[in-house]
């Protein structure tokens, strides 16, 4: 793992500490102490030698009461402090909301830009995309200069990480990638004691954002109020909150749910005892994301080696004493490069091996646990291109591991792979044939006594791992299956195929006279449907179909489960007829949680990941697919029959070209113009502002029930977000 900082790639296999340089007078610690040039170059060598990774330099302060600088002054105080310091072994970071700052910094040396202000600035988002930066992103309530008169927050977790969340989209939207996004909650920055608190408790709920977590507590005032120790005696008090944030999620859980990169403790390197405490934070998951460990093909850790030594962690630390690994994947090329790491790790570590083939991900977790396996693993990169692949886990029921075994299997990847004596090897076998046992287990969801005869059925496989099973079930349960995206090459793996791309779907269905055609991902958990016009269901239509079926005999259980992009006509039609509808966060595991919490069985998103808690414990495209299809048989109804009550409500985009690309929501006239569109739909449409990622445009998209109105609402919207540029 690495965060990539200019032309360097700051390596985060481990927390690492920033050393913090301000040249100013006015610090609240430090101020003046490092205002020459000189002092401050000798002050950032010592903080390298005592093992600070980056160093943050800073030219104007933030402590509140602090006078302004002006964009001359910051430069002439950092500027030389950045060139002195490149290439001595830190990422040089540059703590600055001015876009000149950031570009001269950037042009010196610096590989950060760290902006308490969150590129909110005008032009400072163009700015740090332009640099090639990485950029640190931190909240803050007010300005630096009164954010603690009077700090107020209704739920300041939920709220910061919404903030930042915001803030990172906004940056994607401008072009500046996830792997160079970094996120900081501002602690003492418009919060007060109980704010702080509050957050520290609730660190671990920014595990799951994907970017890595800053956390800077150093010699906080918070310390004063809770020890009553002057700056100068806050060492002990910062380190304990260090190590604190760290076991929260500031130091591994940020990095570990989703793989990412990291950046611990925003600390002063005192002395080498307190660089060896900070150290001792061990980082709990340094590969493994919310869905196992994935990449390029041939980039860390994509690799033959680093998947023979996960093997044998996993051996050691799911099957200590022995047992049985089942391997399946889907068909990329280098799935069969992967399968025989796997399977040297596993044998070599003294754990048999049964090798099932191309199969989809939800029926290797089946598989597992009907063959009573130790654990399972699929190889897979979804619904990526072939460049990619993927290693993921399930333990012997068939769920994904949790976090703590996760940790357990990269601790024991430090003592790398193991071999047995020959007495004690494990053994491998082909199991292929048994995929039937998932085929079996589809054809059963279906309700006693229906089949799919006199359906004409397409189906597109995505050329991924349910290319064999798919159309196999399908003509098993009587359907006439006309198969296409079912010829993997190795490469062509969600290559204009499948759910991501269902063109040629559309184009058959019509063109041979079919019911109804089903598209898969490359793994086989997701899909979409195409009626017999050629029109395109997604998963809240689904839901839709399912939901009111469900209803119909009685089985449905708790709300249905949505995400915030799903479409607002599936919650207005399933309201209409009294079935409760929540909304999660987007992700299958948020739909999955809240399914739980609220005891519901049916749930999924717009991109056709669905739940049927009902039939499976996990997302199963081929097993959706079946449930509708079953209605479509039991009903007698098309599938466009069937999801006319739900009226997907129209949306509109437009547009807006620009000089070049900023966030429009920081213009006042726009966020104004936002307000009065979202008040005028109310509860029945939505507005959504980005700017592109690829060209110089801002798109504008308004959805609302009627199309003239939406239209129109969008065009005024449009017009302002002209007129501001």
């Amino acid at each position: 793992m690495y965060l990539q900082c200019g032309k360097q790639k700051l390596d985060l296999t481990r927390p690492v500490v920033m050393g913090v340089v301000n040249v100013t007078p006015d610090s609240f610690s430090d101020g003046g102490k490092f205002l020459e040039r000189s002092q401050a170059v000798d002050h950032a060598v010592k903080l390298i030698e005592e093992g600070a990774a980056i160093l943050d330099i800073g030219g104007e302060s933030t402590r509140p009461g602090a006078a302004e600088v002006s964009v001359e002054e910051e430069l002439r105080r950092v500027v030389p402090v950045v060139e002195a310091l490149a290439g001595r072994g830190a990422v040089i970071s540059i703590d600055t909301s001015k876009p000149a700052v950031m570009k001269a910094a950037a042009a010196a040396g610096a590989g950060i830009i760290n902006d308490v202000r969150a590129l909110l600035a005008p032009a400072a988002m163009e700015a740090a995309a332009e640099t090639g930066c990485a950029v640190c992103l931190m909240h803050m309530q007010g300005e630096p200069r009164s954010m603690q008169a009077n700090p107020t927050y209704g739920d300041v977790v939920t709220e910061v990480k919404a903030f930042l969340l915001a803030r990172a989209q906004s940056c994607r939207a401008a072009g500046i990638p996830a792997e160079r996004i970094s996120i900081d909650p501002g602690f003492g920055f418009g919060k007060n004691l109980q704010h702080n608190a509050t957050l520290l408790r609730g660190l671990e709920a920014f595990s799951d954002t994907g970017y890595p977590l800053a956390v800077g507590l150093s010699r906080k005032s918070m310390l004063q109020k809770i020890l009553g120790r002057p700056v100068g005696e806050r060492l002990y008090g910062s380190l304990a909150l260090a190590v604190m944030a760290a076991m929260k999620g500031g130091a591994d859980r940020a990095c570990a749910r989703r793989g990412r990169h990291l950046r611990c403790a925003q600390d002063r390197v005192g002395n080498p005892e307190r660089r060896r405490s900070v150290r001792s934070v061990k980082l709990a998951r340094r590969y493994f994301g919310t869905d196992g460990v994935r990449g390029k093909v041939g980039d860390h850790p994509m690799t033959v080696d680093f998947a023979l030594n996960l093997a044998s962690a996993a051996a050691r630390v799911l099957a200590p004493q022995g047992g049985t690994v089942l391997i399946g994947k889907d068909t990329r090329l280098s799935g069969y490069m992967f399968e025989a790491a796997l399977e040297a790790g596993f044998v070599a570590a003294g754990v048999n091996a049964m090798l099932i083939g191309p199969l989809p991900t939800p029926g290797i977790a089946y598989i597992t646990q009907a063959f009573q396996c130790s654990f399972g693993v699929v190889i897979s990169a979804s619904h990526n291109l072939y460049d990619d692949n993927g290693i993921k886990f399930f333990d012997a029921t068939g769920a994904k591991l949790s976090d703590e075994l996760e940790e357990r299997i990269e601790a024991e990847m430090d003592r790398g792979p193991t071999t047995q004596t020959s007495r004690s090897l494990g053994r491998a076998t082909r199991v292929d044939k048994s995929r039937t046992k998932y085929q079996e287990f589809c054809a059963s969801t279906l309700p006693k006594g229906v089949d799919l005869t006199g359906l004409k059925v397409v189906i597109d496989c995505a050329n991924g791992a349910a290319y064999k099973v798919g159309p196999r079930i399908l003509a098993d349960l009587g359907a006439e299956v006309i198969p296409i995206g079912c010829s993997p090459n190795g490469r062509n793996i969600n290559d204009g195929c499948g759910s991501t791309a269902p063109d040629l779907l559309q184009l058959t269905v019509p063109g041979v006279r079919a019911h109804v055609g089903v598209a898969l991902d490359g793994d086989g958990d997701r899909l979409v449907l195409v009626d017999h016009l050629g029109r395109i269901l997604d998963g809240d239509q689904l839901l839709y179909i399912m939901a009111m079926s469900r209803k119909k005999e009685g089985t449905l259980k708790g709300p249905v489960v949505g995400t915030v992009m799903t479409n607002l006509g599936l919650e207005v039609a399933l309201r209409r007829v009294g079935i409760d509808f929540k909304r999660a966060q987007v992700g299958d595991r948020y739909v999955l949680a809240m399914l739980r919490e609220h005891g519901g069985v049916l749930g999924g998103e717009t991109s056709g990941h669905i739940l049927c808690l009902d039939k499976t414990t996990t997302g199963d495209g081929l097993v959706s697919a079946l449930q509708v299809l079953g209605i479509m048989k039991q009903t007698g109804q098309s599938l466009a029959e069937l999801a006319a009550g739900m009226h997907k409500f129209p949306q509109v985009m437009i547009n807006v070209k620009v000089a070049q690309r900023f966030d429009p929501m920081t213009k006042p006239s726009v966020t104004a113009a936002v307000a009065s569109v979202e008040k005028r739909l109310g509860d029945e449409g939505r507005v959504v502002l980005r700017a592109s990622g690829t060209e110089p445009v801002i798109r504008v998209m308004v959805e609302g029930r009627d199309e003239g109105r939406t239209l129109a609402l969008a065009t005024e919207l449009a017009d302002v977000v002209r007129a501001a540029v």
